[in-house]
């Protein structure tokens, strides 16, 4: 009778332990599914943040700023500005002379030699109280007009540029006015490339870094 009860006291206890295994097993899965579907949603985030837009033609980083500079291809002056609002920033605002070098520099093979060709920056003559702005609303502080260009934007030229390159050779990166949808005085259209700038996200990544390690320790306990 006593080994019977000895008997069944052990068959209760290892039920008991292989219970416990089981229940930790499907814990443990429960918490890698629910890692599985937050490293796939958090993935899913990173594409949908990514610019999926054929109109980019090259995408750099400022080392001096960590922003990131998008060219876009040829396209008016209010197209280019709606597309750069898309991809989280704006015509690019261009604060000193370091970054107008950095941007001539940068993206001036791009755009190339052949034709006329102009870079959209985010200078306009078109904002709510009626003067000369950048369109992210930054503090209007610098500019790189030719002598003859500066001052001389109306109602018709009112969309900063940079001049990059004419019939063939480079220029100096000097900036000029343009009409909206780029027409020059004879009504013929130039080519004009949209930098954009987007600052510096906290982005999907460091959301990733962040949450991956706290769904591990949860799974731990």
């Amino acid at each position: 009778m006593q080994w019977s009860c000895q008997m069944e006291g052990r068959v209760f206890v290892n039920n008991a332990v292989e219970a416990l295994k089981m229940e930790r097993t499907k814990k443990m899965n429960m918490a890698g599914k629910g890692l599985g579907l937050l490293v796939a949603m958090v993935t899913g985030l990173m594409l949908a943040a990514t610019p999926a837009t054929a109109s980019i033609i090259q995408t750099e980083v400022n080392p001096a700023n960590g922003h990131t500079y998008y060219l876009l291809e040829d396209a008016d002056w209010s197209a280019a500005e709606a597309e750069a609002v898309t991809l989280g920033g704006h015509l690019v605002t261009v604060n000193d002379a370091a970054e107008n070098t950095w941007l001539w520099d940068t993206f001036k093979e791009d755009i190339g030699t052949v034709g006329t060709n102009y870079a959209w920056i985010g200078l306009t003559g078109v904002i709510a109280d009626g003067t000369v702005g950048w369109v992210s609303g930054e503090p209007y502080n610098y500019d790189n007009f030719y002598s003859w260009a500066a001052g001389h934007n109306s109602a018709e030229k009112n969309r900063a540029r940079i001049n990059v390159s004419y019939q063939g050779g480079y220029l100096e990166g000097k900036w000029t006015w343009g009409r909206d949808n780029r027409q020059d005085d004879g009504g013929h259209v130039d080519s004009h490339y949209g930098i954009v700038e987007v600052p510096e996200p906290m982005t999907v990544t460091l959301l990733l870094v962040g949450l991956v390690p706290l769904a591990v320790k949860k799974r731990r306990r």
